[in-house]
């Protein structure tokens, strides 16, 4: 069965099947998946510890089962998100911080810099309800129909997203949008794709991140907004509304505005790209630690692990 059948299937099932019976299907799953030697599995329990998870081998193996959990959860609701209601996907989250980002686009574009945390697509769905136009980069799957999928479910919420591809300029045409018209552009850079990742402080350890937030603050002037989003349960009651009892927090953390514009010097603005991201990183250091398990990074991101592949590329 092609990956695209398999998703294909799951959205059929997920709009028949009552929600509480397929939420607990997926956790059987990934329990199972998360003893189980796979390189994403492996590379996650890495990434924990390279954050300081140094309890015990038991702690450790719960921590890695309920990150796998909140994983599959995502792509449960990413099958289910199509058919909720307006009403169910305002009862599913729950804000910390939206207002300072509202105040920011009753003056213009922002920008939000996310990690790959809890769900970033049912974020979007709720902020292109409430606040306004939203503008952002994905990154090309494969198979291609596969980015097809996930590019259909989100237009569906109006959101334009532009294929990460160099070729296409995607950073510029968000560039362009943003100096054009009042946008939310939210982007997903806890992980570097480009190669040319600004590295900054995560934790105490050196981590790998994209720049895209930060350069389009610099060509823009307009303030980057940390987010981070984050599993918990709906309260009794909004459960009705929500139809369910897993919901989610968004945080938004204070802004950071550009000290440099592109009439500035090449090293000024480096620097302050650097400035920048480890400013927004520093942002949600603490509350990536207190939600650790809803960080789906499966990826290399660390030094210690990027700069391996780079020795080895040599």
């Amino acid at each position: 069965m092609t990956v695209v059948r398999l998703f294909t299937w799951g959205n059929r099932l997920a709009r028949v099947v009552p929600e509480v019976f397929m939420r607990f299907l997926f956790s059987c799953a990934a329990v199972f998946v998360s003893f189980l030697p796979l390189h994403s599995v492996k590379q996650l329990k890495r990434n924990h510890q390279y954050i300081g998870v140094k309890k015990n081998l038991f702690i450790r193996q719960i921590l890695l089962a309920k990150a796998c959990v909140s994983h599959f959860q995502y792509y449960y609701e990413i099958f289910r998100l199509s058919s909720l209601t307006p009403e169910q996907i305002d009862n599913r989250v729950r804000l910390i911080g939206i207002e300072k980002l509202l105040n920011a686009l009753s003056e213009g574009s922002a920008i939000g810099a996310l990690m790959h945390a809890g769900n970033w697509d049912l974020a979007g769905a709720w902020a292109s309800r409430h606040v306004g136009d939203v503008h952002t980069i994905a990154e090309k799957l494969e198979p291609p129909e596969l980015f097809v999928y996930f590019n259909s479910m989100r237009s569906n919420f109006n959101m334009v997203i532009y294929p990460l591809d160099k070729k296409e300029k995607p950073l510029k045409k968000l560039e362009e949008d943003m100096n054009k018209q009042t946008c939310f552009v939210p982007l997903l850079a806890d992980r570097d794709l480009s190669k040319n990742g600004v590295e900054v402080d995560l934790c105490g350890e050196k981590i790998f991140i994209a720049p895209g937030p930060a350069l389009l603050a610099q060509r823009t002037g307009r303030p980057i907004f940390p987010i981070f989003s984050f599993y918990e349960k709906i309260s009794i009651r909004r459960v009705w509304r929500a139809r369910t009892r897993k919901g989610m927090c968004l945080y938004v953390a204070d802004p950071v505005y550009p000290h440099t514009d592109m009439s500035s010097s090449q090293k000024e603005r480096n620097d302050d790209i650097k400035r920048m991201s480890q400013e927004w990183v520093s942002a949600l250091q603490s509350v990536l630690l207190e939600h650790l398990e809803d960080w789906h990074m499966l990826h290399k991101v660390f030094y210690g692990d990027v700069d391996m592949v780079k020795r080895q590329e040599k």
